[in-house]
């Protein structure tokens, strides 16, 4: 999985311009990672470069980001739980997360999409909606970028054309 990270990540991860290898990756394992505050908590969003699939991890510790691998495969793990896909699909994604590739981000476009998703996360959290009602409502959202598609529907395509591939 390649982690493309915004600089205010890569700081708290202790990250040096060496740790970044870019290299090519296909559709389904190309990511951009922000750090995100929400009052005193900490918050990973992953998303997707292709598809705008996103991960919303809330409320990592200062730990948490010395063991960020592990975090990242547990708690994506859970929200693929909740996600409806299926066990081919669901085992995509847990064998492209066996190893992380770190680079710096690339799109802007992705990057746009985020801060978009951010204020909706921010209303999210408002309303005192769950971490996992939160994450489908990311997904199910049409967003400019990928031609006002759905997050989901396009990750559950990729993923199906990976099946037969």
């Amino acid at each position: 999985m390649n982690l493309q990270l915004t600089k205010n990540l890569s700081d708290k991860l202790k990250l040096t311009h060496t740790d970044f290898n870019p290299m090519t990756y296909s559709d389904i394992d190309d990511f951009h990672v922000n750090l995100l505050k929400y009052g005193r908590y900490n918050c990973v969003l992953i998303t997707n470069d292709k598809t705008l699939y996103s991960f919303f991890l809330f409320g990592l510790k200062a730990d948490d980001f010395r063991h960020f691998e592990d975090i990242v495969r547990e708690r994506v793990f859970k929200l693929l739980m909740e996600s409806g896909l299926s066990q081919n699909q669901f085992e995509k994604i847990l064998e492209s997360m066996e190893t992380f590739n770190y680079s710096k981000t690339s799109n802007k476009s992705v990057i746009a999409s985020m801060n978009d998703m951010k204020k909706r996360i921010e209303i999210f959290l408002e309303r005192d909606d769950d971490i996992y009602q939160i994450n489908k409502k990311l997904n199910k959202t049409p967003y400019k970028a990928i031609g006002y598609k759905y997050p989901a529907e396009l990750f559950s395509e990729i993923l199906r054309s990976k099946e037969i591939s």
